[in-house]
């Protein structure tokens, strides 16, 4: 609530978000720019607006940081997932994945296997995201590996990796949800 400035108006409260969206498109896909300056442009006019609107600094330093606190469990957990991603590639855990599924997969069972799976550890882990970039990603080349066509076996693994993630009590999508709801 702006109490020391001007009430916006409907276009006044859209145009930032309407600015940041032909920005973004037309940056990024037409004149191929990087991602970072589009944003930072988007934020210029954002910050255009609210001057405009004469809002205090200490009202907008308010609001970024309560949106920040209620984000903040969920960022927590993305952060994790990155970590836990990084560190399996790293240490050779998804080569090892495709040479054990290759070895006890039976390829008449593959798409069960790579839902049942990629469910499993989706609901372990509390990320789709992880899971799919780990055990989603070995269980592609062990399709491949079988002679088993990538498209089904790839939509089985990213399905089961969402509904672990959703029945999942760490899921960061499903905390981050309600905490900015």
């Amino acid at each position: 609530m702006n109490t020391s400035g001007r009430e916006p108006t409907l276009l006044q409260s859209v145009f930032p978000l309407i600015a940041m969206f032909v920005i973004l498109m037309g940056g990024r896909l037409y004149l191929d720019y990087r991602i970072e300056p589009l944003i930072l442009c988007s934020a210029v006019i954002a910050g255009f607006m609210a001057w405009y609107l004469r809002c205090q600094w200490q009202q907008l330093e308010e609001a970024i940081l309560n949106k920040i606190n209620v984000a903040m469990q969920g960022m927590l957990i993305i952060f994790s997932v990155g970590c836990m991603v990084g560190a399996w590639m790293f240490c050779g855990t998804v080569p090892f994945m495709v040479y054990w599924g290759l070895e006890l997969v039976n390829p008449n069972y593959m798409l069960l296997s790579a839902f049942l799976i990629c469910t499993l550890t989706s609901c372990c882990t509390g990320t789709s995201w992880g899971s799919a970039a780990t055990i989603g990603v070995a269980m592609i080349g062990i399709a491949h590996g079988l002679g088993i066509p990538l498209a089904p076996v790839a939509g089985a693994a990213l399905s089961g990796c969402y509904v672990g993630d959703k029945l999942s009590p760490l899921s960061d999508t499903t905390n981050l949800a309600p905490a900015v709801a």
